[in-house]
């Protein structure tokens, strides 16, 4: 199964656009598939991130409002990030990666994210990490995305 030119356009510039390669489904059988490929191509104009950003360090951390929540976000961000494997991250990607992150939530510029999974990424490695005592720690994301390789480039300051 291929999904391409999927495209969600917000008000304000961002723009979110992206495409999936699934092995092994169709419409009927989605969830037997195991995701081979996907790139995402994300559009950031600037204001869309904080709002989001404040909601999940509420959630992530109720006494935390306003700034405080957005930098406990970043923070959740940055040990998922710091947590993948080096061998998945191709070329400059840990670095475009780091200063992606480090900009939002006003970071201005545009993502791009290609992920490749040779044997693909199906249920079964999804439970296997989803199980882990902490599923976002170095050796859950390592089996989960055995095999896979992420390219990253930031381009900062890009409009929309």
């Amino acid at each position: 199964m291929q999904l391409r030119d999927l495209k969600l356009v917000l008000s304000g510039g961002s723009e979110l656009a992206g495409s999936a390669d699934i092995a092994g489904a169709d419409l009927q059988s989605l969830a037997s598939g195991r995701l081979t490929g996907l790139m995402l191509d994300w559009r950031l104009d600037g204001r869309l991130l904080r709002p989001v950003m404040e909601a999940i360090g509420g959630r992530l951390d109720p006494a935390a409002s306003g700034n405080l929540a957005v930098d406990v976000t970043r923070s959740a961000l940055r040990r998922v990030t710091d947590a993948l494997p080096d061998a998945m991250l191709s070329g400059d990607s840990r670095s475009a990666l780091d200063r992606a992150v480090t900009a939002l939530p006003v970071g201005r510029g545009r993502l791009r994210l290609a992920l490749t999974v040779a044997e693909g990424i199906g249920a079964a490695r999804l439970i296997v990490a989803g199980v882990a005592d902490n599923p976002l720690a170095p050796e859950p994301l390592a089996t989960l995305f055995e095999g896979a390789t992420l390219a990253v480039t930031w381009e900062p300051g890009v409009a929309p």
